[in-house]
């Protein structure tokens, strides 16, 4: 498997579970967890930390597999929740 961590920053209130089943239905078949494990609140901005995990159940992933995921799921964030990414 491979672990990747995506920082994400929002200056308007969002659930946490919201993040999670977002970023989880964006992931698909590849995104086997995803979890905080940073949290901040600075100046009415609100950080957070999201480390994703990955895995193939039959092969070995690429970096490239791996890269298109993250970015979709970041994207995802972005155009659903009005995240920025960090």
């Amino acid at each position: 498997g491979v672990t990747r961590d995506v920082s994400i920053v929002t200056r308007v209130p969002i659930l946490a579970s919201k993040i999670l089943v977002t970023a989880r239905d964006a992931g698909g078949e590849l995104l086997k967890s995803v979890e905080f494990f940073d949290y901040r609140n600075v100046d009415g901005a609100r950080y957070f930390s999201l480390r994703l995990f990955f895995r193939a159940d039959d092969r070995t992933l690429t970096g490239e597999e791996v890269t298109t995921v993250e970015n979709e799921i970041v994207d995802t964030l972005i155009s659903k929740l009005g995240v920025t990414r960090r």
